[in-house]
């Protein structure tokens, strides 16, 4: 079930398609069902998301990932901004992926929040690359993320803080 749960949040990091709050829907009932405090979290994403067409979620994932050059979906931006560093994280990911059989749309950066994701839930968290992606890539990558929408009522900040919740769970992390 937490593989599916990784998949969804994978799909709410993309570009909203008209499936988009039905995806988030699904995801707020298995999280209310297993993961009752996570849940907590995430409800005020869900519910924001019900109150908006597709065209404003599009809008506001735009100005949140797009427009806001602090704050794009890539982990690797978040741990090594523009250096040199940011390359060679990027090409060690291709290689887990490709070693990991992992296929993925290349026309998109492999440190994309929703591929890490979908890949996470391709393997799993006892898999030795997947640890470390969370622990020195996606967790510090959250706390950078969460001081760009430091002082803003951004409706993806409760979908960051849910994530993060779910990954730091013990209970997730020893299935």
């Amino acid at each position: 079930m937490v593989r599916e749960i990784l998949k969804i949040y994978g799909i709410l990091f993309n570009y909203p398609e008209e499936n988009y709050r039905e995806n988030a829907l699904k995801l707020g009932e298995i999280l209310k069902n297993i993961f009752p405090e996570i849940y907590e979290k995430y409800k005020k994403f869900e519910r924001e998301i019900l109150e908006k067409d597709i065209d404003t979620l599009k809008e506001i994932y735009t100005r949140t990932f797009d427009l806001n050059p602090s704050c794009p979906p890539y982990i690797g931006y978040h741990l090594f901004e523009d250096s040199y560093k940011k390359g060679e994280f990027l090409v060690k990911l291709k290689e887990i992926y490709k070693d990991s059989f992992f296929k993925f749309d290349e026309r998109e950066l492999p440190d994309h929040l929703s591929i890490i994701l979908k890949f996470i839930s391709f393997k799993s968290f006892n898999d030795e690359n997947v640890k470390i992606i969370i622990e020195e890539g996606l967790i510090p990558s959250f706390e950078k993320m969460k001081i760009c929408f430091k002082n803003d009522k951004n409706l993806y900040v409760a979908l960051i803080e849910s994530l993060e919740l779910l990954l730091k769970n013990k209970e997730v992390n020893h299935e």
